[in-house]
């Protein structure tokens, strides 16, 4: 599934809000950006962790355990392992875990079948990702509890 903003839409309520959230982006600038705002988002209650490296991300949880995350947001294309096997890896520690993919329009056609078995949902990157991360985050925790 891949979602795209829609900028028109009213949230009542904030999804983040109080999540516990770890972002794996290895491009400095939207990692940064990505961080503020969900830091925004997800309040005083929530937190986030950012990570350049999936193998980063991997041994944070190897030291301290997954129960401190609540959803996973990863780049898709990235040096060393990419997107999809550090999904492959975290669906064999934590099958519930929500999972957004992030990727560029631009990028080579999607390996459908397999996002739909790893139960991730794909936002593209655009001028408006953090809308569409909301999005994601709200879909991927849908697609998990079902």
């Amino acid at each position: 599934m891949v979602v795209t903003a829609d900028t028109d839409s009213e949230r009542s309520e904030n999804p983040l809000s109080g999540l516990n959230v770890a972002i794996v982006e290895d491009h400095p600038d939207v990692r940064g950006r990505l961080e503020v705002a969900i830091e925004i988002d997800a309040g005083e209650e929530g937190s986030v962790l950012a990570f350049e490296r999936a193998d980063a991300l991997l041994s944070h949880i190897q030291k301290s355990g997954i129960e401190g995350i609540d959803v996973l947001i990863t780049d898709w294309r990235m040096k060393g392992k990419d997107g999809l096997q550090l999904a492959r890896e975290i669906r064999e520690i934590a099958p519930q875990l929500p999972i957004v993919l992030l990727t560029s329009a631009h990028s080579t056609v999607l390996p459908i079948e397999e996002i739909q078995a790893l139960r991730v949902v794909v936002v593209e990157k655009d001028m408006h990702l953090l809308d569409g991360i909301t999005q994601g985050v709200i879909e991927a925790i849908q697609l998990v509890e079902a």
